[in-house]
């Protein structure tokens, strides 16, 4: 197994009934299932950091978190984050007392800014991903003002396609004020 460390925006508390409805009709109405939960990955790092080393200034001077989709992105259904370069680790992070966080991961599977609707490789979704997405009725905008930075251990088997056995562990989670 492989572990590694996972950073990612996620929903705010309370806020995420509409983006989780849409998250499960995808997968009764379209067969789409993610091994993620309601995240948006960013980062993948090999060891662990606290949650200390999160800016707060720079959270705050993060965009507000807009989600748009379905579309397709390397195979991937996604709900793609909008601005999503302006989530830069620059920003987010700070040295503390001399400390940074660690470098990044050198294996990253993590080849989309969005929420994971469905990936590429998933058995028996591949025939339904092209239908939702060529229809403008079925495309939906959600926007989060405020949203949280978490950091996941992640354990994968390096053997089999990343999603098929993996855990996920939340170890911290920070709020971006408004």
């Amino acid at each position: 197994m492989k572990m590694c460390y996972l950073c990612g925006i996620i929903p705010p508390e309370g806020g995420e009934g509409e983006l989780k409805k849409y998250h499960s009709d995808c997968s009764g109405r379209l067969g789409w299932h993610s091994p993620l939960p309601l995240m948006i990955p960013l980062f993948l790092f090999n060891k662990s950091f606290p949650r200390d080393r999160v800016d707060p200034q720079g959270l705050k001077a993060c965009p507000p978190l807009v989600l748009k989709g379905p579309v397709s992105d390397k195979g991937n259904i996604i709900l793609s984050l909008d601005q999503a370069d302006a989530y830069s680790q620059d920003l987010i992070f700070r040295e503390i007392h001399g400390k940074q966080i660690p470098p990044p991961e050198d294996e990253n599977f993590l080849n989309w800014k969005g929420v994971l609707l469905c990936p590429a490789d998933l058995p028996g979704a591949a025939p339904t991903h092209s239908a939702p997405i060529d229809r403008p009725k079925d495309l939906k905008c959600f926007s989060f003002r405020t949203w949280q930075l978490a950091l996941y251990r992640l354990k994968y088997d390096r053997n089999r396609t990343w999603w098929q056995d993996l855990s996920l562990s939340l170890l911290w989670k920070v709020r971006k004020s408004s």
